[in-house]
């Protein structure tokens, strides 16, 4: 019987990297079920929500934000996911988080 290979977090944080800029749904749920961190960070402090603003990937980003993403945290220069989106991606994340109806912090 073979032994799978456990995948360390910094695995898991890119496949979810990875399934964000594809904008690969299935996949994006699969790396959080797996353990990916929501809000990991690469080296330029980017989230997997700031790459869907980047991307564009709208699904993606109102599924992270559904799933707990924090859309405060902001790049090492600075930057939240609301300086990289459009409009149309801003409203959809603006609109998750009032169906999340978190309180203000």
């Amino acid at each position: 019987m073979e032994k799978e290979k456990k995948l360390g977090q910094a695995e898991l944080n890119e496949m979810l990297f990875a399934a964000v800029r594809k904008g690969k749904l299935n996949a994006l749920e699969n790396a959080l079920k797996l353990g990916a961190d929501i809000n990991a960070q690469d080296r330029d402090g980017w989230t997997p929500l700031i790459y869907t603003t980047v991307y564009r990937k709208q699904k993606a980003a109102q599924l992270l934000v559904e799933k707990g993403a924090d859309p405060k945290i902001k790049t090492k220069t600075g930057y939240g996911p609301f300086d990289f989106g459009d409009e149309k991606i801003n409203a959809v994340i603006t609109e998750a988080l009032k169906k999340m109806k978190r309180p203000e912090e």
